[in-house]
């Protein structure tokens, strides 16, 4: 597995108030660690955390904040060195190393090399979230597919 497919940090935080639903990007905003969009579901984030690593981070519109992830050792704060890039299909996130592109019809996401090959790309509606009961706790499993 090459390299840089290791270091992407992809992590997906749902919170249990509400269905998730897919749809385009209505609006987004430049931040200083990357870019966050809103869409029909919630709110996507983009966070750059490094040249070859990027988190992923999607919330439901009025759900309270996500806890703290237990899989993020380093929290992406501080790399600054990255753009945005917006076109009329995406915004991105560029670094020398990757890419993270928002499509702004679908509201998926995908990876690309600096040459523009696609590492890796959210299947269409592959993003789900199934009520459950976890020893005895009420919860959802998240899932988030990429081909």
């Amino acid at each position: 597995m090459p390299l840089v497919l290791r270091a992407v940090v992809l992590t997906l935080a749902l919170t249990p108030t509400a269905p998730l639903l897919e749809a385009g990007v209505v609006g987004y905003e430049k931040t200083p660690d990357g870019v966050a969009a809103e869409t029909a579901g919630g709110r996507l984030k983009l966070a750059v955390c490094s040249e070859r690593a990027v988190r992923v981070l999607f919330t439901l519109r009025d759900g309270p904040p996500p806890a703290p992830s237990l899989a993020v050792v380093h929290p992406c704060e501080g790399f600054r060195g990255f753009t945005v890039r917006e076109t009329k299909a995406a915004v991105s996130v560029v670094t020398r190393r990757l890419e993270a592109r928002l499509d702004r019809r679908t509201g998926s996401v995908s990876f690309h090399d600096p040459a523009g090959r696609n590492l890796l790309a959210e299947t269409a509606g592959g993003r789900s979230r199934v009520a459950a009961d976890v020893l005895g706790q009420k919860t959802h499993h998240a899932e988030q597919r990429f081909d």
